[in-house]
This record gives structure tokens, C-alpha cells and sequence, in this order.
């Protein structure tokens, strides 16, 4: 039994990050060898070529490949229904759409007639400076402007595109213009709504609509912050942590009140179970079926279907039965961080009772000391997960769950349940509900505040940091396991085996992918030297921290210091938080870049110059131009600098612009790139920094044609992703891209690969 759940849930992990998505004739050729694995009773095979299969088929039937969705921006006319509460900004709204029809109409009156050719059917939409108001469940017309789902694509990060594949979206876009078809909103808008005007007089309550209905758009990145570095983001949006103690917290009421009304304690139970699964079906409709609430709710209806019929499995059985279950129902799930973190503190809960139990640390007389130790296997645990997913450990975490957990599972979400239930009834109740759960949250908030204000709480993690968390785990179970001295002594020391790390470059260059801005690093051993930042939005969401710093933290780099070309808001968006996070690492802005000179940085070479613009609106001609010489090597990083700078540079200074690798200034703008400038630099490599389909149309085609006729290979993180450049003494560059990995997963192939041949 073991081996056939591992055997699929195994193969449907593989499926998700594989290279490839089966075609439907291959999937009916490995229907047969499933077929024949089955009569032939290899059931462990039959169940391998069934897990990875399902990934496929799932891929189809959701119309996440063409010719089902866009690979190119269409216009199309569009009817269908808001389908989740809208995420709400200053300046947008983002929801998720469900189209009943699209065609390639433009005229909006006319109502839309299907066309054969578009086979949509769930797409994400962005309406920017909208006055009307979107609810979930109104039916709307639109005129949008759809792309390919895409992302950024970083080796360290969140990653978007993933992100979407996962939901099932096909393609993403933003409205136009729109007309509104049916006014009428979803029961769930019409509770968030009355919920929402019941806590407007609370200052926690983006918390309290994230605890009650899933709806985190109201939270601010400030508040995330502090979440992310106590480790304590869990707690306070829905997950399988909330989805589990409203079925444990229902099933043990009704429990009770059976036993008073005097039924035997067999029907008591049973009844009580029941109940409670239809009371965590309730609480998951009202987040909007999200599927990790979908997830944790069918988790323990397996659990309680197997009780039910008194199925006496192992734990370990029903744990990889219940996954499995779920991947067959859910089997894009792998792909999302929410099923690795919520199944991992299940197999960790559940490992860290038998461990309790076998350890002999066990204390039922005492269960303050059996929930610390709890909690601290669970700490011990998750901790490579952590560092794996988000490349950081928080330092207070321990402490912080320890006050935090109890305080959310056993009175803010029991008062937070009991006081929405009130304000339904309109109960009076309801208010002094509110306002003690206000003062809950607003003194966990505090309490954790004081936590993440030490630079030191929040610890990043590295590759070999992550590597060396999971040997403090295998190290830690291997001294609790009941087994002899002698084999504990084995299994520690097979454990402390270190492998062989790559040798370290000279120095690296590294090209974020930042979308159309611009963020580039310089690193030498443990240090870093950021030049620009990516941009910045009144959200309050910035490429720095989304993109350059997951880097720093994988690394383990830590940030010299910052160079800004210019002061746009697509190369210096991430000063504020560098300004907030980053306190005393320098930042050369406008003519302080020119200090450069006199530095050493990173034991390498700087020089910079700045040409006076030939108009005062001209800031792109004023940004500050950088070459990084070291161990034989150089990179020339031109910002956003036209025409008219080039050939200031190509008067001033042209015998010292020869370099290896060119920045392309502006993004590969027609208005810059000389073919005098390029002549002059004559590098081997050009890197063109831009978004995937920007408004701007950057590079410019002309422009880039001119790179290659001049011998130059071209880059362009839209195409290629981060690009990485290692530099070695007396050695040729090494160069390595996000979207040339040979095993990159399926998801990452069919937008850049087919863009790249477009576009080049």
C-alpha cells in the first residue's frame, strides 16, 4: 500500500516541474502501459504512469496550452462573471474572471457572439482608475487587452506564472472599457459587504477579513513584513491551520452537547463528526472554495470517511492515502507553496507525535510540556521547508508561535466565528465581539512588532544553508529514533557527509528579471553592489524586495552598496525600502555616483560619468554611466542614457568604454544604440533589461538587429529570464540564463521559448 500512494504522489511531483506535457496521443499510448501494468499486477507501476499522467490531462482539459489560450496580446470582447472578491487599490481593481463567451468583436454594444477559435474560460483581469464598483458574482461585458500568463523568472523568488498555472488562469490582461450586464452580487459579496461596513471603526481589520473570509487585500506590506519575519503569516490568513480548528473546535462542541442531551457516546461521536465536516464545508464556501482551504477541508473529510468505516490504517497510511486523494482531485496542487507548507505541518504534526510517543517525552499529565516539545519538533521540522521555499528562517519564531498559536486557535478565531454569527443575527453581542478580537490582534501585532525590529530576526538562508538545515533535521530524528547507540552513531555521521560545493567565480554580474525596469548586481564572495532597483507601485509592491533581494538572501550576500542611475521610477522604485531595511548601506544617487571612482568595492575597478543632459526634462541622458573592470573582465552599465549622451561618452571618454558585456541603455529604445556607441564598446554580449509584452515595445527591433550585425549575442531578461555572468581570471565568461536550464518545468517552456523565436 505504501509503496503504490508513494509510487503516484511521487510521480505526480515529477509531472508538475517536468520538462514536458504529454500530448494526447501520448497520453493514449501510456494509457495502454497502465493498461498492462494492471493485468500483469505491477500495481506500484500502474500507479506511477497514472500519477504522472493526470498532470497531463489536467493540463489539457483546463485549456492551459494553445491553441486553448492566447500566446500572443489579443484584443477580445468578453462576457462572464467576476468570480472572487477584487483586490482593491487606489488605482485598480484585480479579480479573477469566468468568461461564458470571447471573440475577436471590439464594438461593446453588441452583445458577444462566441468565436470557435477562443476557448477561454478563466482568466485575471486588472480595471485601472475605475469608479464603479466590482462584486463578486456581477456579470459584465468587456473590451480587454489579454497576454500569456507570465511571470518573473529568478532562480530565488515568488514565482508568479507558477502562481497562476496553479489557479487554472489562462491568460491575464486589463479591462478597457466595460459595461455591466447583471448587478446582482454573489450571497459571499453581500456577506463581505455587511462584514466590511461592520468593521470599519477597527484598526485590525484587514486581519479580521483575512480570519473570517480569506480576503487579504487590505493588508499592508507593512504588516506582511512583520508576519514574514516572525514566521507567523500562517496564522493569520486562512490555511489548513484555520480549516482544521474549526472542525475540531465545532466537532468538540457538538460533542458536548450530545453527551448532555444523554445519547450513547457511538452516536454522539458519529453525529458530532457529521456535523462538523458540514460546519468546515460551510467555513471553506465562505473563503470562497480557495483551494487550500479546499484542500485542507477534503484532507479531513478523508480522515473522517475512513473513521466512519473504522478502517484501522496506520497514520502513515491515511496521511499518503488523504494526499493522494487530494492530487488526484487537485493535480496542479505541487505547484503551489500553500500544499507544500499546509501538508507539511501535517506530516510533521503527525511525525511529531510518534516521535513524542516513541522518544519516551511524552507527558500526559503535564501537556504545557508536551505542547512545547510539540512545537519545537514542529520548529525543527519545517525549518528546511522554510528556508527551501523562502529563503530565510525567522529567528523569534519559536517564541513567537508559541504565544501566537494558542492565542488565535483557542480564543481570537472562537470570538471571531461567535461575533460574525452575532452580527447575522444582529445581536448586539456582535460589537463587543469586535472590539475584544480588535484588541487581540492589535496586541499580537504589537507583540511581534517588537520581534521583527532586530536586523538579526530575520535570518536569510542560503543554498548551503538550507543544506545544512536539513542536515540538523535528518541529524536530530536519527538521535530520537528507538534504535541502538551504535546505529545512532552510523546514522549521524552518514549524515555530516558535506557535498563538494562548486568553486566560487572571481566575480558574477547578475541581470534581474524586474520586468520593464532595470536592477543589475555585482557580487564577490559574500558581498553584493546593487545598480538600480526595478520599479515601485502605489500598492506599495516593489521589484527590489519581490526579485533582488530573494537573491541576496539565497546567496547569503550581504549589500554593499547601491548605485542609482537615474532617478525614474522603473530604476529607483526600491529606494525606499532600502532606505527602511538597509539602513547603513550607501546609496550614490545624481552626482554622488561619481564617488565611485575613488572607492574599491568588492576589490574591483569602478568608473563612472555623468554627461550633462543637453535639456533639464532629460533625466535619462543624466544617468550615470558605471564600468566594472576585475580579473580580466568588464561590464558597461549605461541606464537609460540616448543618442545624445553616447556621443558626449564617445567625445569625453571613448578610449575607456571598451568592455565584454553592454547594458543596453534605455531598455534597447530606438533612441539609443548608436551604431557609433556600439562600435566603440564592441563587447562580445548585449543585455537588454525589459518586460514581456511592454507598452513600450522595448527592444526595439531595428535596435536589436543592430546588435547583432555587429557581432554582438543579445540577451534580454524578457526572453531569457535573470541572466548570470561568472568571471574567472584568464578564463572565458560563463553565461547562464533562467529560461536556457535544459530541465526548466513545463510551465516556463511555451511563452519564452516561442516569444525568443518571435521576437529574434
Amino acid at each position: 500500500m505504501h509503496a503504490i500512494l508513494i509510487a503516484f504522489i511521487g510521480a505526480n511531483i515529477m509531472a508538475n516541474y517536468a520538462p514536458i506535457i504529454l500530448t494526447l496521443n501520448e497520453i493514449i499510448v501510456t494509457s495502454l502501459l497502465f493498461a498492462g501494468a494492471i493485468i500483469l499486477r505491477y500495481y506500484w507501476i500502474a500507479s506511477l504512469i497514472s500519477g504522472f499522467c493526470i498532470v497531463s490531462i489536467t493540463v489539457h482539459s483546463m485549456g492551459l496550452l494553445p491553441p486553448a489560450t492566447v500566446s500572443n496580446p489579443q484584443t477580445l470582447l468578453i462576457e462572464g462573471q467576476v468570480a472572487q472578491i477584487p483586490q482593491q487599490t487606489e488605482v485598480l481593481q484585480r479579480f479573477n474572471f469566468t468568461l461564458n463567451c470571447a471573440s475577436y468583436q471590439q464594438d461593446l454594444k453588441q452583445s458577444c457572439s462566441a468565436d470557435r477559435l477562443v476557448k477561454l474560460k478563466r482568466i485575471r483581469l486588472s480595471w485601472y482608475q475605475n469608479k464603479q464598483q466590482v462584486a463578486d458574482g456581477q456579470t459584465y461585458r468587456f473590451i480587454v487587452k489579454l497576454k500569456p500568463v507570465n511571470g518573473l523568472a529568478n532562480e530565488a523568488g515568488f514565482d508568479y506564472q507558477k502562481w497562476l498555472y496553479s489557479e487554472g488562469i489562462q491568460a491575464t490582461g486589463y479591462v478597457k472599457t466595460g459595461i455591466l450586464l447583471n448587478p446582482e452580487v454573489s450571497w459571499r459579496a453581500e456577506i463581505f459587504s455587511q462584514l466590511s461596513q461592520a468593521l470599519e471603526p477597527y484598526q485590525t481589520k484587514p486581519l479580521m477579513l483575512a480570519l473570517s473570509m480569506g480576503y487579504r487585500g487590505h493588508i499592508d506590506s507593512s504588516t506582511w513584513s512583520k508576519l514574514e519575519r516572525t514566521g507567523t503569516a500562517h496564522l493569520l490568513a486562512i490555511s489548513g491551520l484555520h480549516i482544521g480548528l474549526v472542525f475540531i473546535g465545532s466537532g468538540i462542541c457538538l460533542m458536548l452537547i450530545l453527551r448532555l442531551l444523554f445519547l450513547p457516546i457511538y452516536w454522539a461521536k458519529g453525529l458530532a463528526l457529521a456535523f462538523a465536516l458540514m460546519i468546515t464545508w460551510g467555513f471553506t464556501s465562505l473563503t470562497g472554495f480557495s483551494l487550500s482551504a479546499m484542500r485542507a477541508a477534503t484532507f479531513i473529510t478523508i480522515f473522517c470517511c475512513l473513521s466512519f468505516m473504522q478502517w484501522r490504517l496506520p497514520w502513515s497510511v491515511r496521511f499518503l492515502l488523504a494526499t493522494g486523494v487530494i492530487l488526484i482531485l487537485f493535480p496542479l496542487s505541487p505547484l503551489s507553496i500553500s500544499f507544500w507548507l499546509s501538508f507539511g505541518a501535517a506530516a510533521a504534526v503527525i511525525l511529531s507525535i510518534w516521535l513524542l510517543n516513541h522518544s519516551g517525552l511524552f507527558k500526559p499529565k503535564r501537556p504545557w510540556i508536551t505542547f512545547l516539545l510539540l512545537q519545537s519538533f514542529l520548529l525543527l521540522l519545517l525549518m528546511p521547508m522554510q528556508a527551501i521555499l523562502f529563503q530565510h528562517v525567522a529567528v523569534f519564531g519559536w517564541f513567537a508561535n508559541i504565544v501566537a498559536i494558542p492565542l488565535v486557535s483557542f480564543i481570537l478565531l472562537p470570538d471571531l466565528i461567535v461575533s460574525c454569527l452575532a452580527l447575522f443575527w444582529q445581536l448586539e453581542v456582535a460589537k463587543d465581539g469586535f472590539y475584544i478580537l480588535d484588541l487581540g490582534l492589535s496586541g499580537l501585532l504589537q507583540f511581534l512588532s517588537y520581534l521583527s525590529e532586530p536586523e538579526w530576526a530575520y535570518w536569510p538562508i542560503s543554498d548551503s544553508g538550507w543544506l545544512s538545515c536539513l542536515l540538523v533535521l535528518a541529524i536530530g530524528i536519527a538521535l530520537l529514533l528507538p534504535v541502538r547507540l551504535y546505529l545512532k552513531i552510523v546514522l549521524v555521521t552518514l549524515n555530516s557527509l558535506v557535498f563538494m560545493l562548486p568553486s566560487e567565480p572571481d566575480w558574477q554580474l547578475d541581470v534581474i528579471d524586474v520586468g520593464q525596469g532595470l536592477a543589475v548586481m555585482i557580487s564577490k564572495q559574500d558581498q553584493a553592489v546593487v545598480y538600480d532597483t526595478g520599479d515601485a507601485f502605489s500598492s506599495g509592491f516593489n521589484l527590489f524586495e519581490a526579485a533582488v533581494e530573494p537573491v541576496l538572501l539565497r546567496r547569503n550576500l550581504s549589500l554593499k552598496g547601491v548605485i542609482i542611475s537615474h532617478p525614474d521610477k522603473d530604476h529607483a522604485g526600491g529606494v525606499a525600502y532600502i532606505n527602511k531595511y538597509y539602513r547603513n548601506v550607501p546609496i550614490l544617487q545624481n552626482n554622488a555616483c561619481l564617488q565611485l571612482n575613488a572607492l574599491n568595492w568588492l576589490n574591483l575597478n569602478w568608473q563612472s560619468w555623468r554627461v550633462q543632459p543637453h535639456t533639464k526634462t532629460n533625466k535619462n541622458d543624466a544617468s550615470c554611466v558605471v564600468k566594472v573592470s576585475g580579473a580580466g573582465h568588464s561590464v558597461l552599465l549605461t541606464g537609460d542614457i540616448e543618442r545624445a549622451a553616447e556621443q558626449q561618452l564617445l567625445d569625453q571618454v571613448a578610449q575607456q568604454l571598451d568592455a565584454e558585456i553592454l547594458i543596453v541603455p534605455h531598455h534597447g529604445s530606438r533612441t539609443s544604440s548608436s551604431i557609433e556607441f556600439i562600435n566603440k564598446v564592441n563587447a562580445q554580449v548585449a543585455v537588454v533589461s525589459s518586460g514581456i509584452f511592454n507598452r513600450f515595445n522595448h527592444p526595439d527591433t531595428d535596435v536589436i538587429l543592430r546588435y547583432q550585425q555587429a557581432g554582438y549575442q543579445v540577451y534580454n531578461t524578457a526572453w531569457h529570464g535573470q541572466i548570470n555572468v561568472r568571471f574567472v581570471k584568464q578564463e572565458k565568461m560563463q553565461i547562464r540564463s533562467e529560461f536556457e536550464q535544459a530541465l526548466r518545468p513545463w510551465f516556463r517552456n511555451r511563452i519564452k521559448g516561442d516569444l525568443s523565436q518571435q521576437r529574434l
